[in-house]
């Protein structure tokens, strides 16, 4: 993909996604608190953007959700403690700019991830 844009609030509508794909794109702007209304989704992947700003705490409300990849971003933490909560098959996210205790994977700029 090459996605130049921000992410649809109108995302959050679709209520029976499963897996939600935009990593490896140019999206720009903060991560939407519509996409903590998809209760169905077990994979979201929005790694490798110039996303910014802090983890939505509706995220927590993903119960469902299996598979979280941020890393390579612009946000910022700490993450609300409620996404700890969920149990994650895998988390990957830069830990140190996110201050991330329980992901998975720990990325950083120019070192990748382990």
């Amino acid at each position: 993909n090459n996605l130049f844009s921000t992410i649809p609030t109108e995302l959050g509508l679709l209520i029976q996604l499963e897996y939600l794909d935009l990593g490896s794109n140019q999206l720009t702007g903060t991560i939407p608190d519509s996409l903590g209304s998809l209760q169905s989704l077990a994979g979201l992947a929005l790694h490798k953007n110039f996303l910014s700003g802090t983890l939505p705490e509706s995220l927590s409300n993903l119960s469902n959700l299996q598979l979280l990849y941020l890393d390579e971003n612009d946000v910022s933490g700490p993450f609300p403690s409620s996404i700890c909560q969920l149990v994650l098959d895998e988390f990957w996210s830069d830990c140190r700019e996110t201050q991330c205790n329980c992901c998975t994977t720990c990325c950083s700029d120019g070192a990748g991830c382990a």
